[in-house]
């Protein structure tokens, strides 16, 4: 692959649930490529949208819950922007929320990711589709998969994520036009600056860092395939791109195999040593199910895209830490937009 990614450069993109952690940090991205980004989600959430002030970088932003809306009149706003590629990335992304408000979980992630296939479908501007689902969606969580192994949801978030990779497949298999390519993204326990999202990880590190808040732990020996925000988002990239120019529909797993080894009380270690601070941590019973080690195989990903990640555990906690120290006392978008250059010159290196 191009890792320059002069593809995007002169694109219309529309990003779905471009005001989250995910859409925002990609917004920031396709921007210092040279993409004209648009915006489609439910409302404006806290984190790095705001703290960064996302909004001034997109050429137009639509609150729309696509929940409340019909297949026609999602179409209808696709058609006013007319873009090249659309990042689906609107989701319901937690897994205790999942737990709390099952419905809501099944609605968003599989009846809107179908809302959001058709009316892709219908709109012939519309080159390629990337759509982010979860490296939670294997059979056997505790194996390293690869794309090919077995599907199977256990509780209601990795369920409804399961749905919308069966109903991906169901639409390519019957109703895709032949000009639409899709590529489907496998990723999970992304971590980046301005993650706000309740009961992750980074979200709480960060509240104990900063506000003194206790930092409740469930399983601290549990290990995840911790992969840099942006890292994981130019694999969505890589994807995007190598679809478009091949013509087809493919899955990939991201995630790095050089982060998979280390646990959730190694991470929290490591971040109060970047930090020079200790974290007032306590241990907590949970019944929820949680498998102990989570890891997937990126060998495709590697062989196909030329993808793989450039920054271990402790690089990317030091550009966290870096992130959110200067967005205590500013909502500039020009520190995430430096943040993201000298990555780009670092994966150029």
């Amino acid at each position: 692959m191009n890792k320059n990614l002069n593809f995007y450069s002169g694109k219309k993109i529309l990003i779905t649930g471009n005001t989250g952690f995910k859409g925002s940090w990609l917004s920031i991205y396709l921007n210092c490529l040279g993409a004209s980004v648009y915006g489609l989600s439910d409302k404006e959430y806290e984190g790095i949208y705001k703290m960064a002030s996302v909004n001034k970088i997109l050429e137009d932003q639509l609150l729309i819950d696509i929940n409340n809306i019909s297949i026609d009149e999602l179409s209808e706003v696709i058609n006013k922007v007319n873009p090249d590629i659309v990042f689906h990335l609107a989701a319901q992304s937690l897994v205790f929320e999942a737990k709390d408000f099952p419905l809501k979980t099944l609605e968003t992630n599989m009846i809107g990711t179908y809302k959001v296939l058709k009316s892709v479908n219908n709109n012939e501007s519309v080159d390629t589709l990337v759509v982010a689902t979860t490296d939670k969606v294997y059979q056997f969580p505790e194996l390293e998969n690869t794309e090919e192994e077995n599907l199977l949801g256990y509780e209601y978030y990795s369920s409804s994520k399961v749905g919308a990779e069966n109903i991906i497949n169901a639409f390519i298999n019957t109703e895709k036009r032949k000009t639409l390519n899709l590529a489907t993204l496998r990723s999970g326990n992304v971590i980046g600056g301005g993650d706000r999202a309740k009961n992750r990880l980074m979200t709480d590190i960060l509240e104990s860092l900063f506000e003194n808040k206790e930092l409740q732990i469930r399983n601290p020996k549990s290990i995840r395939p911790w992969t840099y925000i942006l890292d994981s988002l130019t694999g969505y990239l890589y994807a995007g791109e190598y679809c478009s120019q091949k013509k087809l529909c493919e899955v990939f797993n991201l995630n790095s195999k050089s982060n998979n080894k280390y646990s959730v009380q190694y991470l929290i270690n490591t971040f109060e040593s970047v930090a020079s601070q200790k974290l007032n941590v306590i241990f907590e019973e949970t019944d929820l199910k949680e498998v102990k080690t989570l890891s997937i195989d990126s060998t495709k990903a590697k062989e196909i895209l030329n993808w793989e990640t450039i920054y271990d555990v402790e690089k990317s906690l030091i550009k966290i830490f870096e992130w959110e120290k200067h967005y205590k006392d500013n909502s500039d978008i020009i520190f995430s937009t430096k943040t993201v250059e000298e990555y780009i010159g670092e994966l150029n290196e």
